[in-house]
């Protein structure tokens, strides 16, 4: 159990199979009903056989075509995807040859970003950009990462700027240029030659790989000798692509790197080999001493937050169980049972390491709710051994007696508290898999407490009674109290008892006297309690109904909701205006501001939780909040955020937060 804590990987939520699917097709230049009438069409008539198909859903849009795919919560997720792939590539037949080919996406929130890497500071682009790159390949080698996808990063590209006069002149078409360019950049094969000493392959330079290979491209010669050349008509020049989204962090121009890892690795250790790798590179002499680096999204603050937190809470649990045991048992079965918890939970957490769990926020809250129950099994086993103790029979005997006859009522109660939780591992839904850590966990724990009261305490009990009559040099058995002659089998009265026990007797032996009004009393009450609820929550004001807890979590987000036809510079002039007035407004509690303009703030990178991003959002900002202890709470700070961004004019701002919990989406 030592050796599985230090291993097991922590997570904040339940690594959970996403029932949805999406299929992209990129057309350039196609029109939305185009759009639908060529590639949407086309898909439907193929993806509506697949097998447990869900919901449908296409999207025809400037330049691209989406189908979005849900499937029902107990699918097979490698079969579907090959039966979407194989569906797809059926439609793909009847798609325009333009047509770019289509990508299928499984959703897996094991994927998502777990930490974000900002590049930023006083430094010309294409060298903030090439030193993105290199870091980007040194922590794509960590072994425990699965990708670090760059956002903001614009394509490198050499650009020929043609003069229409210059061109006309010379009587070249534009047919005739892009067909020159496309003749000069193409790979040739040329084969190997063999000669007496050996065989080497022949290369022959066929690929624009630079801007004087693009200069010196001879657009056209003739049988006077002269000779057209690229240069001649052209400015050719090395740049980039019009930008589709930008990246801001802090009010300045960034660089990002979304980090994913690999499923079932452990985020803290993963995060923590991340910085270590970005730090050296940043020792290293070649590094731009003008750039800065911060870290921003990173869920191991979170995960920490968290764990300490429920950490907090199951010691809390079991030091109230063991005074509750010490009030009621005594110092010796106190301890006895108190011993049951700790090792009950190691027990578990072994076998979850065996299963390749991983320890979330789920398993957490199961742990914290096991602890009353656990030690159940030991007390009934330790009560029985002292007071076997208490009526004479010495330690060994008694430890073995109480094994022997608690044995049933043991496993029998314990399996009627497990067969409560069992129907929740069979809830066929994306919440019933994220809930179905919780009765696992109650399986896990329970399963080990019988372990504990039937093997281990009986056996530590009976070792330590042993130990102390031959240190004492006399039996358990020489001291007999009077409430153990009360409470003994034979001949014994527990009416005499006196204290909570006695009370007790009293009233049971009241109760038994008049059976009947004793069952319709309790039937009235169950009536009256129905009846009082079903009133409360009919109102008025009716008591409110939430699906599951939504306590917000600390990523807080802003979406600028905006037509679709804004340009590119529009939506960093949006991204630039809220930066502006949150500056202005200087909200305590804010430690960072990273912001993501155009392709990207409407889907692609979003964290967990965030399964509602409107699909109008031009704009995305996260806001990277102070640790819980400086800061102050979630909704206060996000008040503040919709005062400061409530009047934008023409735009719709939504400001939310992650939720912690299973998926759920908006109420309608």
């Amino acid at each position: 159990g030592l050796i599985a804590i230090s291993r097991l990987p922590l997570d904040a939520e339940p690594d959970i199979p996403v029932p949805n699917i999406n299929v992209q097709v990129v057309l350039p230049g196609i029109s939305p009903a185009d759009a639908e009438r060529l590639l949407v069409r086309p898909m439907e008539a193929e993806l509506k056989s697949i097998d447990g198909l869900k919901v449908m859903d296409g999207v025809a849009a400037n330049n691209v075509a989406y189908m979005l795919l849900e499937f029902e919560a107990s699918f097979d997720q490698d079969q579907a995807v090959l039966d979407v792939q194989e569906a797809v590539d059926r439609a793909r037949s009847e798609f325009p040859a333009e047509a770019e080919e289509p990508v299928v996406q499984e959703i897996q929130t094991s994927t998502l970003p777990i930490f974000v890497v900002n590049l930023f500071g006083d430094i010309p682009e294409r060298t903030l950009q090439d030193t993105a790159k290199k870091l980007q390949q040194r922590i794509e080698g960590i072994p425990s990462i699965l990708s670090a996808t760059i956002s903001g990063e614009r394509t490198d590209v050499l650009e020929a700027v043609v003069d229409p006069t210059l061109l006309e002149s010379a009587g070249i078409t534009y047919d005739e240029l892009a067909s020159a360019v496309a003749r000069n950049n193409t790979l040739v094969t040329a084969g190997s030659l063999e000669t007496q000493n050996g065989q080497f392959n022949v290369k022959l330079p066929g690929l624009i790989e630079d801007k004087d290979d693009l200069a010196g491209l001879v657009v056209r010669s003739d049988d006077s000798g002269a000779v057209v050349l690229m240069s001649d008509i052209a400015i050719v020049r090395r740049t980039y692509k019009d930008p589709q989204s930008n990246a801001r962090y802090n009010q300045q121009r960034s660089v990002s790197l979304e980090i994913s890892k690999r499923n079932g690795e452990n985020i803290l250790e993963s995060i923590n080999a991340v910085k270590a790798v970005v730090e050296a590179y940043q020792a290293e002499p070649a590094f731009p001493p003008t750039i800065q680096i911060e870290y921003s999204q990173d869920k191991s603050r979170y995960i920490l937050d968290m764990v300490q937190s429920l950490s907090s809470s199951i010691i809390n649990a079991i030091l109230l169980v063991f005074i509750v045991c010490l009030i009621a048992l005594g110092i010796r079965s106190a301890l006895f049972v108190g011993f049951a918890i700790p090792g009950s939970f190691l027990i578990a957490l072994f076998i979850m390491w065996v299963q390749g769990e991983t320890i979330n926020m789920m398993i957490l809250f199961g742990l914290i709710l096991s602890v009353g129950v656990l030690v159940d099994s030991a007390i009934v086993i330790i009560e029985y051994a002292d007071r076997k103790l208490s009526e004479g029979m010495p330690a060994r005997e008694a430890y073995i007696l109480a094994g022997q006859r608690m044995f049933w009522p043991i496993i029998s109660s314990t399996a009627t508290t497990l067969a409560a939780f069992l129907p929740l591992l069979f809830w066929e839904t994306v919440t019933g898999k994220f809930m179905a850590y919780f009765p696992l966990t109650m399986i896990y724990v329970l399963s080990a407490s019988v372990l504990m009261a039937l093997i281990f305490l009986p056996t530590i009990g009976a070792l330590v009674g042993s130990l102390r009559e031959r240190l004492t040099g006399r039996s358990s058995g020489n001291e007999v109290s009077q409430k153990a002659l009360a409470l003994a089998g034979d001949g014994g009265d527990p009416s005499q008892l006196t204290g909570f026990t006695g009370l007790y007797v009293s009233a049971i032996q009241r109760m038994i006297r008049f059976p009947l009004i004793v069952i319709a009393g309790v039937i009235l009450i169950c009536v009256i309690v129905v009846f009082m609820f079903g009133r409360s929550m009919a109102g008025p004001p009716p008591k409110p109904v939430e699906f599951f807890t939504q306590t917000p979590s600390d990523q807080v987000y802003v979406f600028i909701r905006a037509r679709g036809n804004s340009t590119q510079e529009a939506k960093r002039q949006l991204a630039l205006d809220v930066e502006r007035r949150i500056d202005a407004a200087n909200i305590e509690g804010i430690e960072g501001v990273y912001a993501v303009s155009g392709a990207g703030a409407n889907g692609g990178g979003g964290m967990d939780g965030l399964s509602d991003i409107p699909g109008d959002a031009v704009v995305k900002i996260f806001f990277q909040l102070e640790d819980f202890a400086d800061r102050r709470g979630v909704l206060t700070i996000m008040d503040d955020i919709r005062a400061a961004v409530s009047d934008m004019p023409g735009v719709i701002p939504e400001v939310t937060a992650a939720s912690n919990g299973p998926p759920i989406g908006k109420d309608i």
